[in-house]
């Protein structure tokens, strides 16, 4: 083989060999039966709960919209989803119910980081997120969410009920903001 073949047969192996592995490889998701599913994801070394109401005619294949629940102090994440369950009609969106939420938990910034984790469990619809805090768990959202606008930028809306803003003034509008609603407040 002559050293310009030689040179071509490399050049074209290597070529190959880059082209298959910047292939993206399909995402592996993990399976979930319709109904009242617990599960947990890895947050600052320490598995953190929640607790999902997976809808009927739920499947990976396709991004889902999502409402991540915060409950209010002293609540927990089944409680507060068996409640927000009633209310949700008979086609509801994937509901996640997050344990580590509320404003005793040591739970500062755990808004943000339970949704890049659930990304991982759950095909999310990332146009369609949104966030319901109750209580304790709305002021926990409006410090994690409201007040900060690069977590701002991933949901769609964020409804905060039964609460008020706390010592946090929200930063400037982003390009892309939710609409965020205060109930009783």
């Amino acid at each position: 083989m002559s050293a310009r073949r030689l040179v071509l047969f490399l050049l074209l192996t290597a070529a190959i060999a880059a082209a298959q592995s910047a292939k993206p490889k399909k995402k592996k998701w993990p399976k979930w039966k319709s109904g009242v599913r617990e599960g947990t994801v890895l947050i600052d070394g320490k598995q953190e709960a929640f607790t999902a109401l997976v809808p009927r005619g739920f499947t990976q294949k396709k991004a889902w919209p999502a409402v991540l629940l915060a409950h209010g102090n002293g609540g927990a994440a089944a409680n507060f989803l068996r409640g927000v369950k009633s209310m949700a009609g008979k086609k509801p969106p994937l509901l996640i119910s997050l344990e580590r939420c509320d404003n005793k938990q040591e739970a500062v910034g755990y808004a943000p980081k339970y949704l890049e984790q659930l990304k991982a469990v759950f095909h999310l619809d990332e146009n369609n997120v949104y966030a319901l805090g109750f209580s304790g768990g709305g002021f926990r959202l409006w410090d994690d969410i409201v007040c900060n606008a690069e977590a701002l930028t991933r949901f769609a809306g964020v409804v905060l009920v039964g609460c008020g803003k706390q010592s946090y003034n929200p930063p400037e509008k982003p390009a892309k903001a939710p609409a965020i609603l205060f109930v009783g407040d």
